[in-house]
């Protein structure tokens, strides 16, 4: 009987201690969902108990379930001709200066805009060919979401990319 009794009991704790925690993330709000298509995920949560954002030199930090990731994004790449246009933009999100590397098949001078999204325009200085980085001082720039345009000759464009500006 008491070894019985010592079974059910090893067994019972044995098996609400593994459950006891989780290791996938989880989130106590009022209200949330999730959704997906071939190009797109959005999950969202509304009411979170505790969220907030601070800021540092060149430092994002936030709190909650809906952690920002690293933000670049890639807008559009219009053909399979510019393919070999290779861009690299960092970092995103951006405090001070937006860092841009840049590797074209051939040498030629490029063209940068940026917008933001009221359609205010930023126009920026062209980029000389043979040049393999730039850096554009965002310091200036209010706080918000942007448009980095990089075109060829002729106004082209190439990529377009999603840049967030903090203070």
């Amino acid at each position: 009987m008491k070894i019985t009794i010592l079974v059910l009991f090893g067994s019972l704790t044995l098996a609400t201690g593994g459950m006891a925690q989780r290791l996938s993330p989880s989130v106590l709000a009022a209200g949330g969902g999730s959704a997906r298509t071939a190009t797109m995920s959005l999950d969202w949560t509304l009411g979170e108990a505790v969220a907030g954002t601070g800021r540092t030199d060149g430092q994002l930090y936030t709190q909650g379930f809906h952690q920002p990731l690293l933000q670049i994004s890639e807008l559009q790449n219009l053909t399979s001709l510019d393919a070999e246009y290779r861009f690299t933009v960092v970092p995103n999100p951006v405090v001070a200066w937006l860092g841009v590397t840049i590797s074209t098949p051939e040498p030629m001078p490029l063209y940068l805009t940026m917008a933001d999204l009221t359609g205010r325009r930023y126009n920026l200085p062209v980029i000389p060919p043979n040049t393999s980085s730039t850096q554009i001082d965002m310091t200036a720039y209010p706080a918000g979401t942007y448009l980095l345009r990089i075109a060829r000759d002729g106004g082209i464009p190439l990529k377009t990319y999603k840049i967030v500006k903090t203070n």
